[in-house]
């Protein structure tokens, strides 16, 4: 066998060391840079082997454009950083929107429900990495939009449809006697309209459950060939679902009911096979990893033994968790559309999950809300490697994690406004949100990346203006009457800014939305709604 550092390397052709070198994962490649002079010479003057190390620094990883040049990309891509890392915006536009209900931001394209039947999309642009902006609409799906949800990567559109039970539909089975409707779930082309060819050949599955009407709401998310849809019904959470279908055939892999003691808000995919679920338990709050794979396609209710781990949160005995919602993007199997020949693109595996947690003090009622931000690696199969604790235990069914095993080093809390209700406010590792300057009386909008090589890389680089390393003792929610003292450490940097005057108007822009190329900004409280586009 040939030792690294032998001789014997040196005397390899260089496009053939190259070649293997480009194999490695990133922190193999800076491993090998220490072994020798030699070694370290081929990566550091090789702008390939630079390239791929700086994807991986940033959170993101090479895009399937085959005409540009390595050269061109690492261009784009230090352009791209400077432009977030500053919030210089290469494009600042205002336009109206149609008002609608239903809209969803994800993959960059938004998306907006016109009327009862129609939706119109917007490729929205991005200079930094050569995306041209693009409009397009679906004048009518067919029937009503109860909700919806797309993946433009695989020209993907899921639509929601709610159908009477009765003549022309289905009959209403007797276990379903409070039910008035049931769920109808359409698997379209994103681009047309049309049925989408990996779907179901009918075009649609359906799904029936107690006490469904056209009033409940849906959370939904693709994640590869998977849909995951939660059912919610505020005057009955104990009917509240988790599904997961594998929506090329229509088949339902998972569907998990609220129990007696655990009400589900919220979930997200962490990876092809397992959900992050977010719950009250006994009104605590709680995230579970579930395998939605073993399931067995029926609906169970849950129960302690059917989550992998459960990460607990500490008990608050003066208050009661309202709320508890999640949020991640993209999601763990995204890849962009082809047809876009972006250069490069945010790695699914660098990704922020994003917790929102309500508390009310028993007394008073009053509302504090948090924000939670957690890296998604922590949820990996590998939790020992962030959880010395575990190492060496033997497995069960959950795994049980406490606060002080996961919180404080690993995640990071920050106070949230209660009545911020949009949920696209995290692309990637970075969140967006906002508060009131009352000196200036102005809207102050701030941008949290929680990437921690860059800011690591950053920090040895001696640039640590913006980054901020956690919230004090004195801003904590558990604190107060419970006297509990956390700190969160996790580490991230907040770069501020405010609303371009010239575009103003008269305007207040208090609804913020971030993807993968920039910022929207909604003023919804005029005659008419307005949309400020901020674009890299």
């Amino acid at each position: 066998m040939i030792e690294p550092d032998s001789p014997m390397f040196e005397r390899l052709p260089t496009e053939l060391l190259i070649n293997v070198l480009n194999e490695l994962d990133f922190r193999t490649l800076l491993a090998c840079r220490m072994i020798s002079r030699y070694f370290k010479s081929i990566v550091d003057d090789t702008p390939l082997l630079q390239y791929k190390i700086e994807l991986a620094i940033v959170g993101m990883v090479d895009g399937p454009n085959t005409t540009m040049t390595v050269e061109e990309r690492r261009t784009r891509l230090q352009n791209y950083q400077d432009a977030w890392a500053n919030l210089e915006w290469k494009v600042e536009e205002l336009f109206p929107l149609a008002e609608g209900d239903l809209w969803e931001l994800t993959g960059g394209v938004w998306a907006l429900a016109k009327g009862p039947r129609s939706i119109s999309f917007h490729q929205l642009p991005s200079v930094s990495r050569g995306i041209d902006s693009k409009k397009w609409s679906i004048h009518d799906v067919g029937f009503e939009i109860h909700d919806f949800v797309m993946d433009p990567g695989q020209d993907l559109l899921v639509l929601v449809e709610s159908i009477e039970y009765g003549t022309g539909s289905l009959s209403r089975p007797a276990s379903q006697i409070d039910a008035t409707h049931f769920c109808r779930i359409h698997t379209r082309l994103l681009s047309t309209g049309e049925n989408h060819p990996l779907g179901p050949v009918v075009g649609y599955f359906d799904h029936e459950l107690e006490g469904y009407n056209p009033r409940w709401g849906f959370d939904l998310q693709v994640c590869g060939s998977y849909l995951g849809v939660i059912f919610i019904w505020p005057e009955a959470e104990d009917l509240q679902e988790v599904c997961v279908w594998a929506w090329t055939e229509g088949e339902l892999l998972m569907c998990l009911r609220s129990g007696t003691k655990c009400v589900i808000h919220g979930f997200t995919f962490i990876s092809e096979t397992q959900l992050l679920l977010a719950a009250i338990y006994k009104g605590c709050p709680r995230l579970e990893t579930h395998n939605f794979l073993e399931y067995e396609h029926k609906r169970v209710e849950w129960i302690y033994a059917l989550a992998v781990t459960a990460f607990h949160y500490p008990n608050t005995p003066s208050h009661v968790c309202g709320k508890i919602l999640v949020r991640s993007d993209p999601a763990p199997s995204w890849r962009p559309s082809g047809d876009l020949q972006v250069p490069f693109y945010n790695d699914p595996k660098t990704r922020l999950i994003v917790v929102t947690i309500s508390l009310s003090d028993n007394d008073t009622r009053e509302p504090e809300t948090w924000d939670h931000f957690i890296p998604s690696d922590l949820f990996s199969e590998n939790l020992d490697s962030f959880v010395p604790e575990l190492k060496g235990t033997s497995p069960t069914r959950p795994c049980h994690v406490q606060w002080d095993m996961w919180g404080p080093e690993h995640t990071q809390l920050i106070p949230d406004d209660p009545d911020d209700t949009w949920v696209c406010r995290v692309s990637g590792t970075r969140n967006i949100s906002f508060y009131w300057d009352r000196w200036l009386e102005e809207t102050v909008f701030c941008v949290d990346d929680f990437n921690r090589l860059d800011i690591n890389r950053r920090s040895a680089d001696g640039i640590q203006s913006g980054i901020g390393y956690g919230v004090t003792a004195d801003s904590n929610p558990f604190i107060g009457k419970d006297t509990i003292s956390l700190t969160t450490k996790l580490p991230y940097r907040r770069t501020e800014f405010k609303f371009p005057l010239h575009l103003a108007k008269g305007r207040q822009f208090r609804c913020a939305m971030i993807h993968e190329d920039g910022i929207l900004l909604i003023d919804d409280r005029h005659n008419s709604v307005a949309c400020c586009l901020l674009t890299v």
